[in-house]
């Protein structure tokens, strides 16, 4: 379902997470790529609930990676991006839960 433009995408948000200087940046481009995701993947369910909780969401992610620095769940992320790249439905749901469980 995704394109090749959509992993270029991802990839660019992983790379401006570790660019960005700001936390406050750094939570909205995390955001931008599991919304990315959600759109690349076709999923349509997950949306509805991020954003129908999204300040829940977005307060545990602060909680959970305010003393991290990206390189702490970065590589993750691309591992992320590079199993929807490469078509693996089922590798690129076992990369999101491993991203999200090592990050709470």
């Amino acid at each position: 379902r995704h394109t090749e433009d959509d992993i270029i995408k991802l990839y660019g948000i992983c790379d401006a997470i570790e660019a960005a200087g700001d936390f406050d940046e750094r939570i909205d481009l995390i955001f931008r790529f599991h919304k990315t995701v959600f759109e690349a993947t076709g999923n349509t369910v997950y949306p509805l609930l991020f954003n129908v909780f999204e300040n829940v969401t977005k307060l545990l992610t602060v909680q959970s990676i305010h003393d991290k620095a990206p390189q702490s769940f970065l590589p993750e992320m691309r591992l992320v991006v590079a199993a929807i790249g490469a078509g693996d439905g089922a590798l690129a749901h076992k990369r999101m839960i491993e991203l999200i469980q090592s990050n709470l």
